[in-house]
């Protein structure tokens, strides 16, 4: 559980980032908006952005954990890997 947690923060910080960079290029750099404006915007892009990350770490690490109950190998394992020619 540890591990969904991290790569959720990770991911909604990357989304974050990019929704933030959007909103202080735009609305407060270029239309001069006011700054507590604009800070509860970022807020409100920081919940959506966080709630995204979980929704897709969740979803993903749960299909990954229904892979390996059913056996499936990933692409790094040593008897799926393509053999080096000679």
């Amino acid at each position: 559980m540890l591990g969904l947690h991290s790569r959720a923060w990770r991911l909604g910080l990357i989304v974050w980032l990019g929704t933030v960079f959007a909103e202080f290029m735009g609305p407060f750099n270029v239309l001069h908006q006011p700054l507590n404006l604009s800070v509860l915007a970022w807020a409100m892009w920081a919940v959506w952005a966080f709630a995204e990350a979980y929704a897709l770490v969740f979803v993903l690490d749960r299909g990954l954990s229904k892979g390996r109950e059913q056996g499936e190998r990933g692409p790094a394992h040593r008897s799926t890997a393509a053999e080096p020619h000679a």
